[in-house]
Order: structure tokens, then C-alpha cells, then sequence
């Protein structure tokens, strides 16, 4: 619980001032969509949960519990039963630990999920001298993906 952030710094929590120096941009819209669509969440949350928890969802607490969980996940193949002929299909999880890895590209670790089995191994990309700083990639990602989800930009990324 104490490695989680208390909070974030993404278009989806900046005050309206800072939205509008966006305005015109996809990034706008995308933030613009996102927030609608945590409010329908909160509404819908704080309906079903009016009698037992009036105040337990506030929408400061669902956006942080969205943006915790949006910028930790990773997508790995899901446990299924295994049959020669089906597909590998991706799931969201949360793998801890891996999410404290930095962005960076290249990366120094590699990670890798084993299909059917909720195992996730972690190890070094190249040769790492003690001390250095071990980076994850978060793939190939647009300004505006980093920005909304992560709450970071990478100067000349597209």
C-alpha cells in the first residue's frame, strides 16, 4: 500500500485552466472523454453503493484508483486451458514490483509471462553493473498515451 502514489499528475487531474492549453488537440479530447467517462463511473459507483458506503466514492478516490491502476498494469496471457488451436489471449495485470521500473527505450530488463501459468520472470537485458538503474520499456507509445497515462512525455517522441 505504501509504494502506491498518493497522487498523479496527468491531464485527467489538472485543474480546467491547464486542460484548456490543450484545447484543439487530440490529447484534449482524449482527456476530455476520459473524464466523462470516470464520471459515469463515479455516478454509477456512488448509486450502488448510496446505502452502505454514501462517501466511499468520491470522485478524487475513483480517479486515483483508475490512474493507479491504468499506470501499473501490464498486459500478459491469461490462464486458460490450454488447447492446441486456441489463441494467446492478453489480460490486464498487476504484477508487483515490475510496475516500479522506470520508461525507458531500450530497456535493461526483460520480462516475460508464460502462457497458462501465473508466473511473470524478470531479468537483466544486458550486463548491469551494481548500483544502475534497471529500466522496463512501456512500448511503443505516443506523447499523448505517455502523457494521459503516465503523466510523462519523452522530448522528439511522437
Amino acid at each position: 500500500w505504501r509504494i502506491l502514489p498518493r497522487t498523479h499528475s496527468t491531464p485527467l487531474t489538472w485543474p480546467s485552466r491547464k486542460v484548456a492549453l490543450i484545447d484543439g488537440t487530440g490529447l484534449h479530447q482524449s482527456t476530455c472523454a476520459k473524464r466523462a467517462q470516470l464520471q459515469a463511473l463515479c455516478t454509477e459507483l456512488q448509486s450502488a453503493f448510496q446505502d452502505t458506503h454514501p462517501y466511499a466514492f468520491t470522485t478524487a478516490r475513483v480517479k486515483w484508483a483508475f490512474l493507479t491502476f491504468w499506470s501499473r498494469v501490464f498486459a500478459v496471457p491469461a490462464p486458460v486451458v490450454q488447447c492446441p488451436s486456441a489463441e494467446v489471449v492478453l489480460t490486464e495485470c498487476l504484477v508487483p514490483y515490475l510496475d516500479l521500473f522506470n520508461h525507458h527505450c531500450p530497456p535493461t530488463i526483460q520480462w516475460h509471462a508464460t502462457p497458462g501459468a501465473i508466473a511473470v520472470t524478470v531479468g537483466p537485458r544486458v550486463a548491469v553493473q551494481e548500483g544502475t538503474q534497471l529500466y522496463n520499456s512501456y512500448g511503443a507509445a505516443s506523447t499523448e498515451r505517455l502523457l494521459l497515462n503516465y503523466g510523462f512525455a519523452i522530448p522528439q517522441n511522437r
